[in-house]
């Protein structure tokens, strides 16, 4: 268990790193580093947590941090764009190479050597060491890379998570369940791909404790720690079988037109789990009471 510390995390407003916050500060301090434009009314609520707002500039963030002897730093910050538009470019490596290389140097400057990465299984396209399923993967990539140089010159310990699919109760990302959610709710009709691309689904609350057994390996190390580990289930499960699951559990019918829209330029057919697992964690719980925690009133 990690407590008494004080614990930096970027992406705060998102759902997993959202979640990792309520669940540190109930023994720790959190300090949750938000963009200007970000809404933080569900983390303001939480007198445990302390917002730190970016402006963009690393002097200012700097200003803030030294103020907090660092302990342990989650960076879960990224801006994800499955297929982008050009006009997006500046976005993307603005929030996870930019963003992300300033929050590195500046921990470092202040001395905290632990570092949780968040990173992607779309690095890793059709298996291989490095294949990016999209420019957002390879951007995560090029961040990796960048930690490099902390690791080696600077002594920075750094466990890389890489996330394949999440899911959870009061997750409002227009993602899969959500979409199921809201068909169930209206009765609509969704126009799908054929349905066979697998899906590897992680509960939030086994994500979360993944990231907590990452900090505390961090916390407990010897030497300098420069690991990558994958969080995913022992199972995968396809569109349509998820699907099929939705239903059982909450006993609907989704008006769901398949192969009615085409996959994805480089859609992921079958997630690859040649990644190992991090040390001592399994996802224990299993797709049907994941869906049933999901829907709960």
């Amino acid at each position: 268990m990690i407590q008494g510390l004080n614990i930096l995390i970027t992406g705060a407003t998102g759902f997993i790193a959202y979640n990792l916050a309520v669940k540190l500060s109930a023994k720790n301090n959190v300090y949750c580093i938000v963009r200007t434009s970000s809404d933080t009314t569900k983390l303001a609520i939480n007198k445990n947590i302390k917002l730190i707002t970016y402006n963009g500039e690393i002097a200012d963030l700097y200003q803030q941090l030294s103020a907090i002897k660092i302990d342990l730093t989650y960076h879960l910050a990224s801006l994800f764009i499955a297929e982008h538009k050009m006009e997006q470019i500046d976005q993307l490596i603005d929030s996870n190479i930019k963003f992300s290389t300033q929050l590195v140097d500046v921990i470092v400057q202040l001395g905290c050597t632990n570092f949780v990465n968040t990173g992607t299984a779309w690095q890793h396209f059709n298996g291989n060491q490095y294949n990016p399923v999209c420019l957002y993967a390879a951007s995560k990539q090029a961040f990796m890379d960048i930690l490099e140089f902390y690791i080696q010159a600077k002594n920075l310990s750094v466990v890389n998570l890489k996330i394949y699919d999440t899911y959870g109760y009061g997750d409002e990302r227009k993602k899969l369940f959500w979409l199921f959610k809201n068909l169930a709710k209206t009765n609509a009709s969704a126009d799908m791909p054929p349905g066979e691309q697998r899906l590897n689904l992680v509960y939030i609350l086994d994500v979360i404790t993944a990231f907590e057994q990452a900090g505390i390996m961090l916390l407990n190390k010897t030497n300098v720690v420069n690991q990558t580990y994958g969080i995913y289930a022992d199972n995968d499960y396809s569109l349509k079988e998820l699907a099929h699951y939705f239903e059982t559990v909450t006993k609907s019918k989704l008006n769901l037109n398949w192969g009615v829209k085409s996959y994805r330029q480089r859609e992921v057919m079958v997630p690859n789990t040649f990644l190992p697992k991090v040390p001592q964690w399994e996802a224990k719980i299993d797709i049907l009471n994941g869906i049933k925690l999901l829907v709960k009133e």
